[in-house]
């Protein structure tokens, strides 16, 4: 079974930076309307993967 998963990367100050792997998509929706208004993160995106499983 597959599952998506996102994650949140920004900038601040020249650095970038991410947030942990969730699959909780309202989650990480959240953050970046949080991160897009505030001052100081430029750059804000969400990046998502698919994890797949092995069914035994």
């Amino acid at each position: 079974m597959d599952v998506e998963e996102w994650r949140l990367c920004y900038s601040v100050g020249g650095l970038t930076h991410y947030t942990a792997w969730c699959s909780d998509y309202d989650r990480i929706a959240a953050l970046y309307e949080q991160y897009q208004r505030g001052a100081y993160a430029s750059e804000v995106r969400t990046e998502s993967r698919a994890v797949c499983h092995q069914s035994s």
